[in-house]
């Protein structure tokens, strides 16, 4: 026989549960480093896995790399990145969401993977 709990009671406990949770601690203050501002037209960043690049597009659908020194800031190239295509495909139409390049590993060593849209369409 199923049990019936009346929606009164799950908003009760809810509440006290939200009051039992632990606050975040006072003392936190986040150390983040900005590495490109907004305006910097920096699109969906991937990182070398083990390395010191990194591959992103922008919004005109280049394609860039530029280095990442140790403490997590850019190295040569700096946010606008040095060049290495054009006419990257980040969204398909009429699909939800968009993937920009990706790091992959080959015989020959890591390789940037990407959608591009060729001249014969």
């Amino acid at each position: 026989m199923p049990v019936v709990i009346p929606s009164r009671d799950i908003l009760i406990v809810a509440f006290l549960a939200a009051l039992a949770a632990p606050a975040p601690a006072d003392d936190f203050v986040p150390d983040d480093v900005l590495v490109c501002p907004a305006a910097a037209d920096v699109v969906d960043p991937e990182i070398e896995p083990g390395g010191s690049t990194m591959v992103f597009n922008n919004t005109s659908g280049d394609l860039l790399v530029t280095r990442l020194r140790a403490d997590g800031t850019l190295g040569l190239g700096g946010c606008k990145g040095r060049l290495i295509d054009t006419g990257v495909i980040t969204k398909m139409p009429d699909v939800p969401f968009g993937q920009g390049a990706e790091w992959g590993r080959s015989q020959t060593g890591t390789e940037i993977v990407y959608t591009k849209r060729m001249s014969d369409g």
